[in-house]
């Protein structure tokens, strides 16, 4: 029956990363970064549309 270990069928030891920590460190910092800003962006959206839609309706069309 054929071996179904296709890392050992290449060469690559099973113990051996294919991307070394630090790399891996960088971009997981970065992706964290990203998504902070990013829910940052999207909770000042939502302040801004609240404080808009309590103006009285003469402030919404000079808004316009």
């Amino acid at each position: 029956m054929r071996n179904r270990s296709y890392a050992k069928e290449v060469g690559l030891a099973s113990d051996e990363r294919p991307v070394p920590i630090l790399a891996t460190v960088v971009v997981f910092i970065a992706v964290v970064v990203l998504a902070l800003m990013f829910a940052r962006q999207v909770s000042a959206l939502k302040h801004t549309a609240t404080e808009t839609s309590q103006a009285p309706a003469a402030a919404k069309v000079g808004s316009r």
